[in-house]
């Protein structure tokens, strides 16, 4: 057998370990025990029942004896029938006659008998009493030993003395100590709380290998897989494990994530799915950018040996956009005016003016913008880097004044730049070469805090063939000509 705490060999009737002086788990036979007891009380039963028919041979035997023996009972005492083992020990006579022992003689003889028999008994049942009670203290003794060798060798002793050499700074001692309480553990509790204490052991040393203080983390994490705490030790210490720039947890904001490892090749998901080698090859760093949970699962690949799976769980809340303000209320206004915006931190206003909802397609608020003529509708949203809108802040305006130039006379002013530039001919828009340009109204719209017409300018060649067309801006104010170009939205910008 060995010893359970320092598992040096030890012979089976041992009580103490010659090596590390720990008592020894002996446990006693009870059904020897009970064996000798039953024996003792069948022994005692049956002296009962031999003294019973040795009292009825007696009996008898004294009936015969008197009538075939003549014995002068009267010259024997008392204390010489006592010392008697049967009749037949008295001095016999084959002359003597039938008559010669009384009746008298005889029941004297019995009574002596008897007596010594019940003395027999009584000293018979002493000794049993006696070895059953010996037997019972060679139980209770072999009770207690156990139980104190039981309490030598349980968990909370294993796990108590641990604690005294760590204090003591015996961490060899200790770490015997403490798989000696792992051992010893029947509780979930107990076998976590050795287990922490043997990592933090490990640790605490500062020489002890990466590869053992991983594997109790892994124990750990099999005996409650929920411990975040205990996936964080282990990327410390398998150092397959692939390891993500960016820890779990809660942000308000895209977050940007690299992964690394010491292995050949990474695989990741971002659908809490088991990664493989046909998840996706992690090359570069990528981003997180939608709202709510994501649960990002690596693995790492070396030699064609795979490592532990890495976890890690983000938690994305980008929160609410404060809505842009307005600078002027809707209403009716007969005066020129501007249109200012506030932008919210962190945001880019988009803009519309002609009744749409605005979005990142919009135009983009960059300043002041000219309030429209007439009855118009002007709308604004924010847009955080992340996506995020605000809601859509919207005011009408109907604004009363006439425009310094119509536009007939700025598509006038435009084509006389036309001409000035040599693009065209004449007033009609003759090109020279037989080809010609012709001048549509499209839309009338702020640009750079001014209200401009767009003029679209179509070019035909002179089979009559299209071949360009051009836009371009007229401001109502002061007949400034600027080139514009259409978006995809279908808004214009300043060349």
């Amino acid at each position: 057998m060995k010893c359970i705490r320092c598992g040096a060999e030890c012979s089976e009737n041992q009580a103490f370990c010659l090596k590390c002086g720990s008592p020894m788990h002996v446990v006693p036979d009870f059904n020897l025990i009970e064996a000798e007891l039953a024996d003792s009380v069948g022994r005692f039963m049956d002296s009962d029942e031999e003294a019973e028919k040795d009292e009825s041979v007696i009996e008898e035997d004294v009936d015969i004896y008197g009538k075939t023996k003549n014995i002068n009972i009267k010259e024997k005492s008392e204390d010489d029938l006592e010392d008697l083992d049967d009749l037949d020990d008295f001095d016999d006579s084959e002359d003597s006659d039938d008559d010669d022992i009384s009746d008298e003689d005889l029941e004297y003889i019995k009574r002596v008998r008897e007596r010594k028999l019940r003395e027999e008994k009584e000293k018979k049942k002493k000794i049993l009493i006696i070895s059953l009670i010996a037997a019972a203290a060679v139980i209770v003794i072999l009770i207690l030993a156990l139980v104190i060798n039981g309490n030598a060798n349980s968990y909370e002793s294993h796990y108590e003395s641990a604690i005294e050499y760590i204090e003591n700074k015996n961490y060899d001692k200790a770490e015997k100590e403490l798989l000696a309480a792992i051992d010893a553990a029947k509780s979930v509790d107990e076998k976590i709380q050795a287990r922490e204490a043997l990592y933090n052991l490990y640790v605490s040393e500062g020489n002890v290998d990466n590869s053992k203080i991983a594997a109790i983390v892994k124990e750990l994490i099999g005996l409650n897989p929920n411990e975040d705490k205990y996936k964080e030790w282990l990327l410390k210490y398998a150092k397959d494990i692939p390891r993500a720039s960016v820890s779990s947890g809660s942000y308000d904001d895209v977050i940007t994530i690299e992964l690394s490892a010491e292995a050949d090749d990474i695989y990741y998901t971002l659908d809490g799915s088991k990664p493989n080698k046909n998840s996706t090859h992690y090359t570069a760093a990528f981003k997180i950018e939608t709202e709510g949970k994501t649960v990002l699962k690596a693995i790492s690949y070396t030699d064609g040996n795979a490592s532990e799976i890495a976890e890690y769980t983000y938690e994305i809340s980008f929160g609410s956009v404060e809505a842009p303000v307005i600078s002027h209320e809707g209403g009716s206004y007969s005066e020129n005016t501007e249109i200012s915006v506030t932008v919210p931190d962190g945001c880019k206003v988009y803009y519309s003016y002609d009744g749409s909802t605005p979005d990142e397609n919009s135009l983009l608020y960059e300043g002041p913008v000219a309030m429209l003529r007439g009855n118009n509708v002007f709308s604004a949203v924010a847009i955080s880097h992340n996506g995020t809108k605000s809601k859509v802040v919207s005011n009408v305006y109907n604004l009363s004044v006439e425009a310094n130039y119509t536009y007939n006379q700025a598509e006038g002013v435009l084509i006389n730049k036309l001409l000035a530039e040599g693009q065209i001919t004449d007033a009609s828009g003759s090109d020279g070469n037989g080809g010609n340009y012709s001048f549509s109204y499209a839309k009338t719209e702020s640009l750079s805090a001014a209200e401009y017409y767009i003029i679209n300018v179509i070019h035909k060649d002179a089979n009559g063939n299209t071949s360009g067309t051009f836009y371009y801006g007229v401001d109502t104010s002061n007949g400034n000509v600027v080139s514009v170009t259409k978006q995809n939205n279908g808004s214009y910008t300043i060349d």
